[in-house]
């Protein structure tokens, strides 16, 4: 998780990516170039993980601490990954709440 990259101008889980951001790619350019970019960072610090991805990946660790058990008993069963969103999120972490962040239309990947 640490290798994805934030892109400010998508939105939802899009935004999220191991590919640069096309902002960072020109910036990199411009420096390449000649260009003294002042970003309030180091250069060397340009591609460490931001702090949203930081958070992300503590907000996954949490969650695969909470729901080992269903994580586990998933994986043993060999289920796809269809069952393992069904239960893990809809049934258990997202509970009645917003589940616009799980897909809908397009479909998973079925096996693990």
């Amino acid at each position: 998780m640490n290798e994805l990259k934030i892109h400010k101008e998508k939105t939802g889980v899009e935004r999220f990516s191991r590919q640069p951001s096309e902002t960072m790619n020109t910036l990199k350019q411009m420096r390449a170039r000649g260009v003294d970019i002042q970003l309030g960072l180091p250069f060397e610090m340009w591609d460490a993980p931001s702090a949203e991805v930081t958070a992300l990946r503590q907000g996954c660790e949490t969650i695969i601490e909470e729901y080992e058990d269903v994580l586990e008993d998933w994986f043993l069963h060999k289920e796809k990954l269809d069952h393992l969103l069904i239960r893990l999120c809809k049934q258990e972490y997202l509970k009645g709440t917003n589940m616009e962040c799980l897909p809908v239309s397009k479909p998973l990947r079925t096996e693990f």
